[in-house]
């Protein structure tokens, strides 16, 4: 009995009930199963194909360590996985929410095999070592199919109207997963193409229904046991259960448990309110029975079946069929964050006033406390003055209230420039397939604008390769704007990553290099850039490289303006006297800083910033010498928290410290940068959505020199609102940089104590400071005037 078995059931069942698949669905993942030994012939085996539930009798079990993990708890969306994630770790077990972990799972996702159906689960940003060790993104290996799995896996159930209340919100990641993982026929939705996306309360319904039976369904077909999660609140005994799952490979640990639990239950007796915003809407059988359903889903059926699998968890009709249970009051349901913003901030119809784009007015704007739109009020008609670009920003101002201020202003200078023509031409091939070098897969350093690049206002290494007319890369090569015209010009943007101007690329006036092979012998496709510059008046030159630069003698009067992330000392030459700036690199992923500052609930929902100093997180190979003898010297204070364990295999010291309260926002980022890089392993696996929101938790931020002296972490710091702790420089371009911004910079780090930094807290908290230079606006200004625009 071959693939097509499971169509035939399905076909001939009568019901058209979405299912996860039963069987194989094509030739060729039944062929790679039977090469590995899985056990086609056995019946049984059916119901393991398409989880990870360990059955050594359908196939020979995974044989090292990390390929095992002990325990997967899992359900629907929406059924208290967060919770029950934070009440593990309470119970001191490396519990991973939406990934894996060492002792426990907990994720609604995870409940199907990603690899059998070559698709990644849509929470793709998974930063612990099984993430590193399992390359999910890879869907050649069908190995990935057969490790992790679990010793033991808990259907975790809910309220059932409760849980139709939380699907009603799904994003479009989530929304193609489903329908990727379903079949006879699939889930679809109309908002599987678009992060944010209006539909009606009945097409919401009916997917959130379609959904749950199919889930449930499945994991009722592997699981060892089922737990109600309004029990786990109630029953410490339950609680002391999962605790023994999660430890069987730690026999001392688990007779522990249940002292464990009490106590975690203690610390936590609200563990099981699953959600900030909990299930909101008043849902009852006649909301049930109106849904409307996907193409060819049976909506009665599927009503039916929900109704059977409530009165099995043994839910009362209050849960089922509505009429009561303590809904509270009725509140809006969103479907995407968008609509969120619209209903807490409608648009205003009037246009703003002129004056709240000047320097004065922008300055106002920024002092204000409220909530601001940033997307829906109308930018005034009039020219706005070029000084207000140069804006003063006070430290810790709302990126969502800066955006808002700025907007019409940058706008305005973009639009009325070409630097907005620019950015959209280098927007468009920013995953352009890279080229040489060795680099097969995109990541940030290949580029990344921001999920919205002429509003994007944190600056970030690629700014001035966004505006450029000239982008040269290391890695994916040549961009030239369309529009350019070397000759026409006063003076040409030109972004160089990981190249510098010699006298190969710009030769003195009168030399000529007719060859392009003397230039890039390698790399001679490049040469079109090199020749643009070669034709241009003058230049504005953005380098990017960890090594210091100098611009040299030989570019004579031909450049503008020269910005370098790391700008060495030295004597310069007359001509460029005033012309050489070193530039802060800012954030290295833009589109998750810029994702999670604009997040709605984020300023409501972050812990107070009562950790001292954050010093985990690091790399800590041979580029990045220093670092850990510096931490060691740190680790010597017991208040400071810093690991001193490291992951030799990815030169990594310590482990991110995991808050499952924040998880809703950090996974809500996760899914729209799937969403825009269409979960592209190097693009999404470099995100870390829990890093920014630790540096907003610290005070102070341990950052020692990196590569080279500037590091992403100093500034992804500063945007938080904490404070650098770096190393001393000898460099007078990166010192006068510094002496702008908030940061402690240290000579001997035995220096460095509890009471050094509360000293310095208190008194860095009574200054004002000017962090302008950490935003494009500030930098627009400093190329808009080296171009000669007035």
């Amino acid at each position: 009995m071959r693939w097509w078995w499971w169509w035939w059931v399905a076909a001939c069942g009568g019901l058209n009930v979405s299912r996860v698949p039963r069987w194989f669905h094509n030739e060729k993942l039944l062929s790679n199963f039977e090469k590995r030994g899985w056990k086609t012939e056995i019946r049984e085996c059916d119901r393991y194909i398409f989880s990870r539930r360990l059955n050594r009798t359908c196939m020979p079990g995974p044989r090292t360590a990390y390929d095992v993990l002990p325990l997967l708890v899992t359900g629907t969306a929406g059924v208290g996985t967060r919770a029950v994630a934070h009440l593990m770790s309470l119970m001191g077990l490396r519990t991973g929410h939406e990934t894996y972990d060492a002792h426990a799972t907990v994720s609604w996702t995870h409940a199907v095999n990603d690899f059998a159906f070559g698709v990644p689960y849509p929470f793709s940003g998974e930063r612990t070592k099984w993430w590193q060790l399992r390359p999910i993104m890879n869907r050649v290996d069908i190995e990935n199919a057969f490790k992790p799995k679990f010793l033991r896996v808990v259907h975790l159930v809910r309220c059932p109207l409760r849980a139709i209340a939380s699907l009603l919100r799904p994003h479009a990641p989530v929304a193609r997963f489903v329908e990727k993982v379903t079949a006879s026929p699939p889930i679809t939705t109309p908002c599987a193409a678009a992060y944010d996306c209006e539909t009606t309360l009945e097409e919401r319904v009916g997917w959130a229904l379609s959904t749950y039976v199919a889930w449930n369904e499945h994991a009722e077909r592997y699981a060892d046991e089922r737990m109600r999660v309004e029990d786990l609140a109630a029953n410490a005994s339950l609680g002391a259960r999962l605790c023994t799952f999660a430890a069987a490979k730690m026999p001392k640990f688990a007779t522990t448990c249940e002292d464990r639990a009490r106590e975690a239950a203690r610390a936590n007796n609200n563990a099981t309110h699953h959600h900030r915003r909990d299930a909101t809407t008043l849902l009852g059988l006649a909301h049930l029975e109106a849904a409307t359903f996907g193409p060819g889903i049976d909506g009665p059926a599927t009503v039916d079946e929900f109704l059977e699998m409530g009165a099995r968890y043994g839910y009362d009709d209050a849960c089922i069929r509505g009429g009561g249970g303590g809904f509270g009051d009725a509140r809006p349901v969103f479907w995407s964050s968008r609509e969120r913003r619209l209903a807490s901030a409608p648009p205003v119809a009037e246009e703003l006033p002129a004056a709240s784009q000047s320097k004065r007015g922008i300055e106002s704007c920024l002092q204000e406390e409220e909530e601001c739109s940033p997307i829906e009020r109308t930018c005034p008609k009039a020219p706005a003055p070029r000084n207000c670009l140069r804006a003063a920003v006070p430290f810790r101002t709302p990126y969502r209230r800066l955006k808002c201020c700025f907007r019409c202003c940058v706008s305005y200078w973009l639009e009325s420039t070409r630097l907005a023509d620019n950015i959209r031409f280098q927007n468009s091939h920013i995953q352009d397939k890279p080229e040489t070098l060795g680099y097969f897969a995109h990541n940030p350093d290949t580029g990344d604008l921001g999920i919205d690049p002429l509003l994007n206002m944190l600056v970030h290494p690629h700014l001035v390769g966004a505006v450029a007319d000239v982008r040269l890369h290391a890695m994916t090569g040549c961009h030239l704007s369309p529009s350019l015209r070397p000759r026409s010009l006063n003076a040409t943007i030109a972004s160089l990553y990981h190249y510098q101007p010699d006298d190969k690329m710009l030769p003195p006036r009168g030399v000529t290099l007719p060859n392009s092979k003397r230039v890039f012998e390698k790399d001679a496709q490049k040469f079109p850039c090199v020749r643009a510059l070669r034709e241009s008046r003058k230049v504005v030159v953005d380098v990017f490289d960890p090594r210091k630069w100098l611009p040299g003698r030989h570019l004579g009067d031909r450049l503008a303006l020269f910005l370098a992330n790391n700008v060495d000392n030295g004597p310069v030459s007359e001509e460029h006297a005033g012309r050489v700036v070193e530039r802060v690199i800012g954030v290295r992923g833009v589109s998750l800083w810029q994702a999670l500052l604009e997040h709605p609930d984020l300023s409501r929902s972050l812990p107070r910033r009562d950790r001292l100093l954050l010093c985990c997180c690091m790399n800590v190979d041979g580029m990045h010498k220093g670092r850990m003898e510096h931490t060691k010297i740190l680790a010597l204070h017991p208040e400071f928290d810093c690991p001193l364990g490291q992951d030799y295999q990815f030169h990594h010291i310590g482990r991110p410290k995991n808050d499952p309260g924040l998880h809703e926002i950090e996974h809500e980022v996760i899914l729209m940068l799937n969403e825009r890089y269409g979960n592209k392993k190097g693009m999404t696996g470099s995100y870390d959505a829990h890093m920014p929101v630790l540096m907003a938790t610290s005070k102070f931020v341990f950052s020692p020199n990196g590569v080279g002296e500037q590091c992403y972490r100093e500034y992804e710091a500063l945007v938080a609102g904490a404070i650098p702790v770096l190393d001393d420089t000898a460099y007078a371009y990166r010192r006068n940089l510094l002496a702008k911004l908030p940061t402690i910079l240290v000579r001997n780090w035995s220096d460095v104590t509890p009471d050094f930094l509360k000293a310095k807290w208190a008194e860095m908290e009574r200054r004002d400071y000017d962090v302008s230079i950490l935003y494009t606006p500030y930098w627009y200004d400093t190329i808009l005037k080296a171009i000669g625009v007035v």
